[in-house]
């Protein structure tokens, strides 16, 4: 899962020490997504980053990509992708994060895209999770325009009274024209 994929508005690399002041950047432009999980007014550090990074590259299976715009390669959003150890059938999207000033161009769009099918081409994945905070109703949508459902499954952050709800989506069977598009992009 550590390749680059190309999509028609952006690309997806995994995420570099070097990313990190940016992505604090943009989780500061993105109000909305810091009210809908339940953070105070200072939501991001580098610090905070720099530990969930160095989680994420310790984690079996856990790659953070950093989503750049394809046009100039301008880091725009961040995703979070883990294939699940005890679910070995899936993969969830933990998190879906383009900043605010490139909010509503189809960069979250493209990028989710991007993940369906670089997760669905996997031969072990038969399944992908959202999540998205419970107060979310804006990213709940997204997903669902998406083709996902909602699960039975929540998780509670105890540290931050957040919700996250879980949305899902089967894979279909066999590679599609995309998924074989995809893999060709990979370098």
């Amino acid at each position: 899962m550590k390749q680059t994929y190309t999509g028609k508005q952006v690309l997806l690399r995994p995420l570099e020490d070097d990313d990190l002041g940016t992505v604090v950047s943009l989780y500061r432009s993105t109000p909305n997504y810091f009210a809908a999980i339940g953070y105070g007014r200072e939501p991001a550090s580098k610090l905070a980053l720099q530990r969930e990074f160095l989680d994420a590259q310790a984690s079996e299976g856990r790659t953070l990509y950093a989503i750049l715009r394809s046009a100039d390669h301008v880091l725009i959003g961040m995703a979070d992708v883990q294939l699940e150890v005890t679910m070995s059938d899936t993969a969830t999207i933990a998190l879906l994060l383009i900043g605010g000033p490139y909010q509503q161009q189809g960069y979250g769009s493209d990028a989710a895209d991007l993940l369906e099918r670089m997760l669905c081409s996997l031969a072990e994945v038969e399944f992908i999770m959202a999540g998205v905070a419970e107060s979310s109703l804006l990213g709940q949508r997204f997903w669902q325009s998406r083709g996902f459902q909602y699960s039975s499954s929540t998780t509670h952050d105890p540290l931050t009274s957040r919700t996250t709800v879980w949305l899902a989506k089967r894979c279909l069977g066999g590679s599609t024209p995309e998924q074989e598009q995809v893999t060709a992009g990979r370098s």
